[in-house]
């Protein structure tokens, strides 16, 4: 995984600045995250994609965020192999483990 992200990741997950979701990357009428949708967020908010490469039509479709998945660019930019991903998916929604519990776990694991 992209070291640079990662670290940008984990600090987000432990800010407390985004409430934790479940069954979508990013619900914007709760304004709720999964722990992969802080990812993606993070992405977005420090313009690490390149936007030319790619269509947006809103913020999140970018993210397969109707899945719950990373898209195949995501795990290009991100360097986060989905095996792990699908771990995490289930760490959230499944498990429903806290993101500090999560981050700890991308510490060790990534």
């Amino acid at each position: 995984m992209n070291k640079e992200i990662k670290k940008l990741w984990l600090e987000a997950l432990r800010s407390g600045k985004y409430k934790q979701g479940r069954g979508q990357l990013h619900n914007p009428s709760e304004n709720v995250f999964c722990c992969l949708g802080v990812l993606c967020d993070i992405v977005d908010k420090n313009n690490i994609y390149k936007p030319e490469r790619m269509i947006r039509q809103n913020d999140f479709e970018l993210f397969d965020s109707l899945y719950g998945i990373l898209s195949t660019p995501m795990q290009k930019i991100t360097g986060l192999d989905m095996r792990i991903g699908k771990d995490l998916y289930k760490m959230n929604d499944r498990q429903r483990k806290s993101f500090t519990e999560i981050a700890d776990y991308i510490e060790k694991a990534l």
